[in-house]
């Protein structure tokens, strides 16, 4: 499947090499098949191309996060932040960050991200599971469980809520509380 996609993208490349959309599905391509060193060369060809498309640093953002480069990461997410055109946009690149600096363990700026993406949509659950997660490693216990019972409260299917608040439980030694949950 990606070596036709790959196939087909170059044949683009060859009509047009300055589409940096050619070159950022290219840099796509090349992760699944190849691996990251060389999906994060392709990008870096990219980002010349249109350095204020936010689209292209998230891109290179997920691309050195797979490849395990962490502070590489968060460097091209503050790019794609600040290029953002849209609120959903800035959105998705804050959680994006939020999750690279999780990797770096570095919590309390993950959860500077993870509060101004709830800006933008207070009752997204992926991003309140996070910051409840977050909450509760920074040992601010009350938080993570009043963010774990909202994200059950708004989606009472998300099994993570539950399972979560269990573990924030017994983590107290509230055990009756915890088997509750």
């Amino acid at each position: 499947k990606f070596d036709w996609k790959n196939f087909s993208n170059e044949a683009a490349i060859q009509l047009n090499d300055t589409n940096q959309w050619y070159l950022m599905d290219k840099a796509d391509i090349e992760l699944h098949l190849y691996g990251s060193r060389d999906a994060i060369n392709t990008i870096l060809k990219a980002i010349p191309l249109n350095r204020k498309n936010a689209e292209v640093y998230n891109r290179a953002g997920n691309l050195y996060g797979s490849g395990g480069l962490i502070d590489s990461a968060i460097y091209m997410y503050n790019f794609a932040i600040n290029y953002a055109k849209t609120d959903t946009a800035k959105f998705g690149y804050l959680q994006n960050r939020g999750t690279a600096k999780i990797g770096n363990r570095n919590f309390e700026g993950a959860k500077q991200d993870f509060e101004k993406a709830l800006e933008f949509n207070p009752n997204e659950i992926a991003t309140l599971n996070n910051i409840a997660g977050i909450y509760d490693e920074l040992g601010e216990k009350n938080k993570a469980i009043n963010t774990f019972k909202k994200i059950i409260k708004l989606d009472s299917n998300f099994v993570g809520g539950y399972v979560n608040l269990g573990f924030c439980y017994a983590e107290m030694d509230s055990a009756a509380l915890a088997i509750t949950y």
